[in-house]
């Protein structure tokens, strides 16, 4: 009797003190628009009202005057909002860069962003994290949304009386709800995201997106064998996680093929707890991304992305406690501490022994750090190893492009950056380069990295990027030698 007592007593204290602490979250794929609102209590996260709108072709102008509306009836005329979006409509890369480029990161990469994405940096708002440092290296995760979008967003608010704070893409608002509403979770996890025919893997250590792969599952092909051949690739690349959420249409049906697969936990989206909220797998791709986008607006996130400029944020403010609501709460924990005397002393015993145990703890964490410190040691040398025995020497690549373009093409500038190659030069039929060089057992993933130009002699300028395999080793032992002919790979046309 005197615990419930209690327990009602703690639960309008926090109601109390925490009102008015609302957030709102939106999710915006090509054909919806979601809104969530959520009211953050001392304890947990409530889902206070959801909306769905269906997008005209004309975007998110018309919906104005009904959210107008809508925000209204909610009282949340100038809240926060923070945007997600399918991930389909945004951009992620990982990235490598020198390690010298650290001291001016931001400036490197607006004028890297070219050489990543299909657009330049004033057609994009970017964000990016540094997963991984070496003594000469930096692998960067970057995602990037088209401008015109956030612009188009930013417009929406602006009539609506809205106060953007931040814009992310979908998996990472998600990852952020999933480690707000799960108690306990690992440093190292997997976030699955799956449609009908589609799924994205994304890798979390330490609150970074550290890997992110997309692959669509050709229709006849079955799914759920796709989806283990990607997750063996993943675990043998050295990435060892420690749980997996799953979210999507086909999340129970996932669930049941990974549990005997997998060596550690998997959960699933309608397994999370949420207050107010009955989550389903059909309604968890759109309101889970709009609630961990709403959680920027009611306190700090694990992963901190976000694709809004600076200079369009809204400052979220989180100490509007009135002064009597504090001290209603001071009230209310002493009348707990009172009405729990009884159970003080043997607190006061469990007390003690936790202060020793902490004065070991720095000694205990020396000795940890000590040893991790060893272990990643010894797998930058085993990185090394494999870098070594992985590169193939230049002379060979150079050997194999001499072998296989054709006479009608002339280089003029050979890149050569660790497993990736970079060609540009002119061709009389730059797209034959493509079939070429893939026919070839060194190179992979060829393709183009800008568009092909035809200069006023009729040729097509280029400019191609592809990827030695990575079994380049054995490759080409049996092609045979070609014969000696001329070529004017790397030299200038003759000007008419």
């Amino acid at each position: 009797m005197l615990n419930h007592k209690i327990r009602s007593l703690w639960s309008h204290i926090s109601a109390e003190v925490t009102a008015g602490t609302a957030s709102l979250g939106a999710f915006w794929d090509r054909q919806h628009l979601t809104l969530v609102r959520i009211q953050r209590n001392l304890t947990s996260i409530e889902v206070v009202h959801v909306s769905h709108f269906t997008l005209a072709e004309e975007g998110l102008k018309p919906l104005i005057p009904e959210i107008k509306e809508l925000l209204l009836i909610w009282g949340l005329e100038n809240a926060p909002v923070g945007l997600s979006v399918s991930p389909h409509m945004g951009f992620m890369r990982q990235v490598n860069l020198p390690r010298a480029a650290k001291e001016n990161l931001d400036r490197v990469m607006s004028y890297e962003l070219d050489r990543f994405l299909p657009l330049s940096a004033e057609q994009v708002s970017f964000d990016f994290q540094i997963v991984k440092e070496t003594d000469t290296d930096l692998t960067i995760t970057l995602m990037a949304y088209p401008q015109n979008l956030t612009e188009s967003w930013l417009e929406l608010c602006a009539e609506t009386g809205l106060k953007p704070v931040s814009i992310e893409l979908a998996p990472t608002s998600v990852a952020n709800a999933f480690a707000l509403l799960k108690k306990q979770r690992p440093a190292y996890w997997l976030l699955l995201q799956t449609g009908e025919q589609d799924f994205d893997i994304i890798n979390i250590e330490n609150n970074a997106v550290s890997y992110w792969h997309s692959e669509r599952v050709p229709p006849g092909k079955k799914f759920l064998p796709a989806l283990r051949q990607e997750l063996k690739q993943l675990f043998q690349s050295g990435i060892n996680p420690a749980a997996l959420f799953i979210y999507g249409p086909r999340a129970a049906e996932i669930k049941i093929g990974l549990t005997e697969y997998l060596s550690f936990p998997v959960s699933r989206d309608s397994e999370l707890e949420i207050k107010g909220l009955q989550l389903a797998s059909e309604n968890a791709p759109r309101i889970l991304p709009a609630i961990g986008a709403a959680c920027r607006g009611v306190g700090k996130v694990p992963i901190k992305t976000n694709l809004l400029p600076e200079s369009e944020r809204t400052e979220v403010k989180l100490t509007g406690l009135f002064l009597t609501r504090i001290l209603l709460l001071l009230l209310g924990g002493l009348t707990l501490i009172w009405a729990g005397s009884a159970f003080i002393y043997p607190r006061i015993s469990l007390m003690k022994v936790e202060g020793r145990l902490a004065e070991l703890q720095p000694a205990v964490q020396q000795v940890e750090e000590r040893l991790t410190a060893a272990q990643n040691l010894g797998k930058q040398l085993q990185d090394i190893q494999n870098r070594i025995e992985q590169s193939p020497s230049k002379l060979v690549i150079l050997k194999e492009l001499t072998r296989i373009i054709p006479e009608h093409t002339h280089l003029y500038s050979l890149r050569a950056r660790k497993s990736q190659i970079e060609l540009g030069g002119k061709s009389s039929s730059a797209a034959d380069l493509i079939a070429v060089m893939e026919k070839s057992s060194y190179f992979t993933n060829t393709g183009f990295v800008s568009p092909i130009v035809t200069d006023s002699s009729g040729s097509e300028i280029f400019k191609i990027k592809t990827e030695i395999k990575s079994g380049w080793q054995n490759a080409g032992k049996a092609a045979p030698t070609p014969s000696p002919r001329p070529v004017g790979r790397g030299k200038s046309p003759k000007k008419r």
